[in-house]
């Protein structure tokens, strides 16, 4: 029996990241799996931000927050419907 995995995929939100979680959603999630988006804001220029998550890094976001726009800008990151739609109909197959 294979243990449950942990899967990271780097997105920035162009075609070919997109097509890299499509692709990994499709050839590697299996249930029980966790996914771990990696996403690096090189525009953020907060330096209380940076100041706060230098040591530990920025915290994680589950899925469900993902979605909430206010979340989302609060890190300085656009919510991006198609990723969210492909995580939500990937969670849903892979219960």
């Amino acid at each position: 029996m294979v243990e449950d995995r942990k899967v990271g995929v780097a997105i920035d939100f162009s075609k070919n990241s997109k097509n890299a979680l499509k692709w990994a959603i499709v050839n590697m999630a299996d249930k029980g799996d966790t996914f771990y988006l990696i996403h690096i804001n090189s525009n953020s220029h907060d330096e209380s931000r940076h100041k706060l998550f230098a040591k530990s890094g920025s915290p994680l976001i589950p899925l469900e927050e993902l979605k909430e726009e206010n979340v989302m800008r609060k890190y300085g990151v656009q919510t991006d419907v198609e990723v969210i739609e492909m995580l939500d109909i990937a969670a849903a197959q892979k219960e």
